[in-house]
């Protein structure tokens, strides 16, 4: 009997590839990306940013990091020894 699917095939991915429990302190998706390359720059429109992660760190392909239709995504994690939560926001610059 198939096992059945929880999430599409682009979550199963990104899933796979920020699974951080016993490895490194850092885990990232695509695995390539930089938190350094993640950042935009001053001045840098969104599209503007997604078109160079893309070409960076997918070859041009966006649908490396598609998760679903229209939904990409590109994940930076530092992992801390014996930390049981973890954070993120998606706008550094909100209280």
């Amino acid at each position: 009997m198939a096992e059945s699917q929880l999430f599409s095939d682009g979550v199963d991915r990104l899933l796979k590839a920020i699974r951080p429990y016993g490895g490194p302190d850092r885990v990232a998706f695509p695995q390539n990306l930089t938190e350094t390359a993640a950042r935009r720059s001053p001045g840098e429109v969104l599209h503007a940013w997604f078109v160079r992660l893309v070409n960076d760190f997918c070859e041009g392909h966006p649908k490396r990091v598609a998760i679903d239709d229209n939904i990409a995504v590109f994940v930076t994690i530092g992992v801390m020894p014996f930390s049981y939560a973890l954070w993120a926001r998606s706008d550094p610059g909100s209280a």
